[in-house]
């Protein structure tokens, strides 16, 4: 999957020379090393390392196609697509920050829209 990307990346990047190639390169390692650490973060809240409230919140465990291919592949598309196109930057951290309060603060825990039926 990353041999993958790199090809797409490496072909499609427009060509501003070798510097902004390798910087952008870069940024890409540390934007996967960044989600995966997240991941992280959220598996040992999962697992009660910071206190049963917490673990309570998360609500069960992570699926780990999820943790380990979905959500890193999102923040990579993320990220991509704010390099491609900066004005959506601020939408997004609002976006982001709106959702974070809802379902830190408002919702019960974390998998609560997966038990609402329709």
């Amino acid at each position: 999957m990353l041999v993958g990307l790199y090809t797409y990346l490496h072909q499609h990047l427009p060509d501003k020379g070798k510097i902004n190639i390798v910087r952008y390169k870069y940024e890409l390692v540390v934007v996967t090393l960044i989600a995966y650490f997240w991941e992280s973060i959220e598996f040992y809240g999962e697992i009660g390392e910071w206190g049963v409230v917490v673990q309570r919140w998360f609500y069960g465990v992570e699926f780990w196609p999820n943790r380990v291919l979905i959500d890193p592949l999102l923040v990579i598309m993320g990220y991509i697509l704010s390099q491609k196109y900066p004005v959506l930057i601020w939408p997004a951290r609002i976006f982001s920050v709106t959702w974070m309060y809802f379902h830190i603060f408002v919702f019960p825990h974390s998998m609560y829209l997966h038990e609402l039926y329709f």
